[in-house]
């Protein structure tokens, strides 16, 4: 029984508390705060006679001050700040002792403060809280606060909200005031203001929205802030075009100490679009889809760019930018862009091959530009072409290049192999010996030494063995049998030498060497011209062949005892 008495008394204080908050419109948990403010001090005496949780008390003067906490309700008292001058020099209200006193309340949530400092700026007020004796917040109060400051510093020290705010010039009353009572800058039970900042909004990027503030209780100023992206920060109602979500708070005064407060968030979508990332493509590649993007169903736009795909060829070479816009969920239009590369095939030239002989050796082709492709075509193998694999005839050798970014072309160049001559057979009519093998030229020889002539008839002027080989399209045929002439009363005639030439196939340079004699070296080409002129040297000597084109030649080689001839390969 008697813990249900105590809760039904408990539910019914709850409940007549809950009714006198209501009826006088302030009752924060978080605090009450009742202001007093004067210039010359005195003895304050203040009846606590309210029944409301979380009394604040602020007192401000210029001189000192007795402060005496009395009443049936001293108990909801939490805190007594004291703040202001406290002056010993000046005493009009002849306090004894000459300080300030906090009586009443626990020490523990009394305290005196000399001049802190103000935590609202006022031009017509003082930097420090010092004294304060009217409503008046628009004119010099001569060295003491505006009202305005000295609310705004208990409310910010202490919490809670303003429930009144009494001042007045002289000395305090003998009279006790009660909390009840109220004020003279405003009425009892608080300030009535209310704000209401409406609403929060939402918007897209590049858009604007209304602010509809309004507030009850007698409001005069409206400010919002902060005031970046407003059209007007000082009325009531004014357009908001922020670029981030901000939140707004719109603060009203009634021109005095009250001021009511509300804030309205506007949220700024930021819709995101996503593409690619797209990797780089030759000019020459198929058009291709750009893929869905993020959020599905925006559209593509930039160069090369049609339905949705995109074609390198019609975008042509360099870097391009790809838009992509969608809607999201939001109706706010998300773009986002990527670049993606066109590059050009690589420039690809392949310089004449050949011709060739059917018995020349296999050669690396060299001929394809730039350097590091691939040769391909009948008788090429691993880049190196063989003529005997071909054999007499033509055939086109393709060279592909690609380069460091993937992208490949292509020359071609149409290479010939001609056939070895038939070796060449000859008569003898008893004064010359004749040949009936047609070609470009026919080289003689005599005991295997080179003859300066080149024609299909050789008059035999000494007695030795002869033979010839026929050159056609610059391919030699096999040396012919040697056809020996004895011929009474001739001398025999001069021996073969023996001649070094290297390299073979030969660049720029080629190395002659007769062993311990002096000769004579002559170049000869395919058609039988003579391409170098005959050079003395001893020994040892070295011939330059540069700006002669590639091809098959002939080293002649002569003695006083003898002569030779070699064929050389010329790069």
């Amino acid at each position: 029984m008697r813990k249900r008495l105590s809760t039904l008394f408990a539910f019914a204080l709850l409940f007549t508390l809950s009714l006198l908050c209501h009826a006088q419109q302030v009752c924060n948990a978080n605090g009450n705060l009742f202001v007093f403010a004067n210039y010359d001090g005195g003895v304050l005496n203040i009846d606590v006679n309210v029944n409301i949780p979380n009394i604040k008390i602020g007192i401000c003067t210029y001189e000192p001050t007795t402060i005496n906490i009395t009443g049936a309700f001293a108990a909801n008292v939490t805190e007594v700040r004291y703040a202001g001058y406290v002056s010993t020099n000046n005493n009009h209200c002849t306090n004894s002792p000459v300080t300030t006193t906090i009586t009443g309340v626990p020490s523990n949530i009394a305290s005196v403060n000399f001049l802190p400092a103000s935590t609202l700026s006022n031009p017509n007020g003082y930097s420090m809280i010092v004294c304060a004796y009217s409503c008046d917040v628009n004119t010099n109060q001569g060295g003491c606060n505006t009202a305005d400051q000295i609310k705004d510093y208990f409310q910010s020290q202490m919490g809670g909200t303003l429930y009144s705010y009494y001042t007045q010039y002289g000395c305090w009353s003998n009279t006790p005031y009660a909390l009840t009572a109220g004020g003279n800058c405003c009425p009892s039970g608080g300030c009535n203001l209310i704000a209401n900042a409406g609403p929060d909004q939402a918007m897209c990027p590049g858009g604007q929205v209304t602010l509809s503030g309004s507030a009850t209780g007698g409001a005069t100023t409206y400010n919002w802030s902060p005031a970046i992206g407003l059209s007007n920060p000082n009325s009531a109602t004014t357009t908001a075009m922020p670029t981030v979500t901000t939140t707004y708070t719109l603060t009203t005064t009634d021109g005095g100490v009250c001021t009511a407060v509300d804030v309205v968030t506007v949220t700024v979508h930021q819709p995101q679009a996503q593409i690619g990332p797209y990797n780089a493509v030759c000019i020459n590649a198929a058009s291709f889809s750009l893929g869905t993007g993020n959020p599905l169903g925006g559209m593509f736009s930039g160069p090369g760019v049609m339905s949705g795909s995109f074609d390198p060829m019609a975008a042509g070479v360099g870097t391009h930018t790809i838009s992509y816009s969608a809607s999201d969920g939001n109706g706010c239009t998300a773009t986002t862009t990527a670049p993606i590369t066109v590059n050009a095939l690589p420039t690809v030239t392949l310089s004449p091959i050949g011709p060739f002989c059917e018995d020349d050796p296999a050669i690396l082709l060299q001929n394809g530009s730039p350097a590091g492709g691939i040769y391909a075509g009948t008788g090429v193998v691993n880049g190196v072409f063989d003529p005997g694999t071909l054999g007499a005839g033509s055939t086109t050798i393709t060279y592909n290049y690609t380069d460091a970014f993937g992208c490949s072309a292509s020359a071609t160049g149409s290479v010939t192999v001609f056939a070895t001559p038939a070796t060449p057979i000859f008569q003898f009519n008893g004064q010359a010996l004749i040949t009936s093998s047609t070609g470009d030229s026919i080289q003689w020889f005599f005991n295997g030494g080179y003859l300066l002539t080149n024609g299909s008839t050789i008059a035999v002027t000494q007695n030795g063995n002869y033979s010839a080989v026929v050159w056609v399209n610059g391919c030699p045929s096999d040396t012919s049998a040697q056809y020996p002439v004895i011929i009474e009363g001739l001398a025999d005639g001069w021996n073969q030498i023996a001649v070094k030439a290297w390299p073979n196939p030969v660049g720029e340079e080629l190395h002659v060497a007769v062993e311990d004699m002096h000769f004579e070296a002559t170049l000869v080409d395919v058609l039988g011209r003579t391409v170098l002129a005959g050079q003395w040297m001893e020994a040892t000597g070295t011939l330059s062949l540069q700006g002669l084109s590639r091809g098959v030649y002939t080293l002649h080689v002569r003695t006083e005892s003898g002569s030779a001839a070699v064929r050389i390969l010329k790069d």
